[in-house]
């Protein structure tokens, strides 16, 4: 009989056994590595997009000189400062700012969406009669570790 030349099945299944451990070796790398540094990633791109997001809200409220406030609820504010109205607004995961003319509704305004992607966000005004002291901003990221509380103390207004 003439000998064939060829690969043995031994050959063959020691290769597949060696493809399949390596396989093994490397879905178990991406599991253990890979996923949780983008999980991580991500996190703390959400945490990062809050903070800056609270600090553009913080310079906001800070850096104008509130004349009268227009809207006050537990999801909007609107407010004008002599010149122009500005508004926050959360809706549907997204908070957004807008810029303009507001009477009943918005009239040429410009609006940016600060962050999106937040579970929930409350703005709690601190009262005192007709004079607001300070507003509470609470925005609530889709990782649910903690929320994020940003109180902004007014100065008087209109001054």
């Amino acid at each position: 009989m003439k000998n064939i030349p060829g690969f043995s099945l031994f050959l063959f299944l020691c290769y597949l056994l060696l493809f399949s451990f390596f396989s093994l070796l490397v879905c178990h790398t991406i599991t253990l590595v890979v996923i949780p540094s983008i999980q991580s990633m991500h996190r703390l791109n959400i945490y990062f997009l809050s903070y800056s997001s609270a600090s553009v809200f913080t310079r906001d409220i800070r850096s104008t000189h509130t004349v009268s406030w227009k809207k006050c609820t537990h999801n909007e504010l609107i407010w004008n400062n002599g010149e122009k109205d500005i508004g926050w607004r959360y809706e549907k995961g997204t908070l957004s700012r807008k810029e303009g003319r507001y009477s009943t509704q918005w009239d040429n305004a410009t609006t940016s969406i600060v962050i999106s992607g937040i579970t929930d966000c409350t703005f709690t005004t601190d009262m005192d009669g007709a004079t607001c002291r300070g507003i509470e901003l609470r925005i609530t990221p889709i990782i649910k570790d903690n929320d994020m509380i940003i109180y902004c103390a007014l100065s008087r207004e209109g001054k």
